[in-house]
């Protein structure tokens, strides 16, 4: 089962994609994740420390997330590691 998420992000995952990590189909605007630089097409491979593999490790790193606690988002871009800082919101 998909945990219960308590913050938003702004994140709209490729659910087709069979790459190792979160693959982006976009980025919801205005959101967290868009002011923090998250983009179409980034791979997420780590959220808050916690190693992503695929959309089920993602979403409980999201259900550990809290409102206004910055979390540190590890994305492949251009075949680079770019570290983000996301500050999530209430979900509604």
């Amino acid at each position: 089962s998909v945990p219960r998420l308590r913050v938003r992000i702004g994140s709209i995952p490729d659910y087709g994609n069979s790459a190792q990590g979160v693959l982006l189909a976009g980025v919801s605007d205005p959101s967290p994740a868009a002011k923090a630089g998250l983009q179409r097409g980034d791979l997420i491979i780590e959220v808050g420390g916690k190693k992503i593999t695929n959309v089920y490790d993602y979403m409980y790193a999201l259900a550990d997330l809290y409102s206004k606690k910055p979390t540190q988002f590890v994305v492949v871009r251009d075949g680079r590691k770019l570290t983000l800082t996301i500050v999530p919101e209430q979900a509604k």
